[in-house]
């Protein structure tokens, strides 16, 4: 008995010290701001006064610039949106926000795949992102008790170990940390080019189908994000940001897609606008300089849909009806693209 008492003080204390160790080595990560994301403290400093958010994953973090937004609006926006965040992840930080800003404005990204992305085959990339922005060590040990399975914790300690000795090099070389407070949440990207032929294009005209299936806990973590914003009065808006015209043009579903989140909207009296049936979206939004790449834009792209975003916003809240800047369908808005062949896709 009494040797098994010493080996599990042993075993206690082995764990211990090593929890130490570990606790002081992702200190350099958790308690610096090399990475993009890591913006806490930013958010923390802002609380009170942040009127409008953005919530949603890499399109809206691409997508939504408040610098370009807040003078159309007359708002202080956040772009809470990340890398392959998951609809839990957007209802924590979104619960966080409005439990300490009085925000009017909550828009929700939904992509093609927001519904259909399945937890468990992506892996916890997007959780692992999300520790690094909680306010404290108790809030991210509260998330990874609760977001990550058993066998995805080797790579959790692997990526904050490896996150932590980066920022631990990046502190001993005197190196300043990443200035996340002017873009508020947004990641703006470079250029590359999104074009295509009209040869291409039709080639692989609605050769593929986008997954229609929804994910149960996708549905349900939506429906606490849209019971959260009707609890605390905040209007909700329901957002498709552009994605390029050859990547479009290959899925004759989109339609479907698209149309069940509308319906949720019609259920839960939400606005819904559909950038990519935007009639201007080619002008607006050139192929060749608009976009990073197929599903996300550029810098540039973002700052002129932003832009454009805002207009639309304001000319809706001054009564103006905005119905006739979209098509009506994606079937619609396929046959006016530039590379549309009605002769080569029949």
């Amino acid at each position: 008995m009494r040797n098994f008492k010493r080996a599990v003080a042993v075993t206690l204390l082995c764990a211990l010290c090593v929890g130490v160790i570990f606790g002081a080595a992702s200190s350099a990560y958790f308690c610096t701001q090399f990475y993009y994301y890591e913006d806490a403290q930013n958010r923390k400093e802002l609380a009170g006064e942040i009127d409008f958010l953005f919530c949603g994953s890499s399109h809206c973090l691409r997508a939504f610039s408040p610098e370009e937004i807040d003078p159309i609006l007359g708002c202080n926006s956040y772009n809470l949106a990340g890398s392959l965040m998951t609809m839990k992840g957007r209802y924590t930080l979104l619960r966080k926000e409005l439990s300490r800003n009085d925000v009017s404005t909550v828009v929700v990204e939904l992509s093609y795949n927001a519904l259909a992305r399945d937890r468990k085959e992506e892996g916890p990339e997007g959780d692992i992102y999300m520790l690094a922005r909680m306010d404290n060590a108790a809030e991210s040990l509260l998330y990874a008790v609760s977001s990550f399975r058993l066998n995805e914790y080797d790579r959790v300690l692997y990526d904050t170990m490896e996150r932590s000795v980066h920022s631990l090099l990046c502190l001993l070389r005197g190196q300043q940390p990443t200035d996340v407070s002017a873009q508020k949440g947004w990641f703006p990207a470079g250029v590359n080019n999104c074009s295509t032929t009209v040869e291409k294009y039709n080639a692989s005209f609605h050769k593929a189908q986008i997954n229609e299936s929804i994910n149960e806990e996708n549905l349900r973590y939506l429906e606490k994000i849209l019971d959260l914003c009707k609890t605390n009065g905040v209007r909700i808006i329901f957002v498709v940001t552009p994605i390029s015209d050859r990547y479009l043009g290959q899925y004759g579903n989109m339609d479907t897609v698209i149309g069940r989140y509308a319906e949720i909207a019609r259920e839960n009296g939400c606005e819904f606008y559909d950038f990519n049936l935007l009639k201007e979206k080619d002008l607006l939004l050139p192929c060749e300089t608009a976009f990073y790449d197929d599903a996300h834009l550029s810098s540039e792209g973002a700052k002129a849909f932003s832009r454009r975003f805002a207009q639309i916003i304001k000319a809706v809240d001054s009564g103006q009806s905005v119905d006739g800047l979209f098509y009506d369908s994606y079937d619609e808005a396929d046959r006016h693209s530039r590379y549309y062949s009605a002769v080569d896709a029949a």
